[in-house]
């Protein structure tokens, strides 16, 4: 579309907090601002500047999956900014699905579950709703299976004849400004 063609890329290097990013910046219109740091003082250094700056501009954010681990970015300023990343695994924990799983683990095993055990459940329901629908040779039918799992998604594709299954599966992950 023409619109693609309209858009303007700017580069900037950012070193520290005198570099100026609202010169690159513009009003009235969407500013997307791609981070690709894995340093936690950096990006929380980057996204405080930014944040400041949201009271003028409209700014969203894309970054890393691996700040979900960082313990010093204000959850505030990825609300503001509505991060964007893209994840392999997200837990909805507002999901009934999920909700019905957390009680059924917590019932029998009287702990919470780990990372492993929402996975293992998506690995195993998913092979078996495999199993159920296309019999023991469901390999070559996995692309068409598209059922709801707790963490993960599962989009397998074959690119070529030889090839084995890739799954293409992914969540994005979107910080909004209501807080959700």
């Amino acid at each position: 579309s023409s619109d693609f063609n309209n858009i303007v890329f700017k580069e900037v290097i950012y070193t520290d907090q005198s570099v100026r990013l609202d010169q690159s910046l513009v009003q009235d219109e969407k500013n997307f601002i791609i981070i690709p740091s894995r340093n936690p003082a950096f990006v929380s250094g980057v996204l405080g500047n930014l944040n400041s700056l949201a009271r003028n501009y409209d700014i969203t954010v894309f970054g890393l999956n691996e700040w979900q681990r960082f313990t010093n970015l204000d959850v505030e300023y990825l609300h503001n900014l509505e991060l964007h990343f893209a994840s392999p695994f997200y837990i909805d924990y507002t999901s009934t699905h999920v909700k019905s799983f957390l009680h059924q683990f917590r019932t029998k095993y009287f702990i919470e579950p780990s990372a492993y055990g929402f996975q293992g459940y998506d690995i195993m329901f998913y092979f078996v709703q495999a199993l159920r629908y296309f019999g023991p040779d469901f390999g070559n039918c996995l692309p068409l299976l598209h059922t709801g799992l707790l963490q993960s998604d599962f989009l397998f594709r074959k690119y070529d004849f030889q090839d084995g299954f890739e799954n293409n599966g992914i969540s994005i992950v979107r910080y909004a400004r209501d807080m959700t």
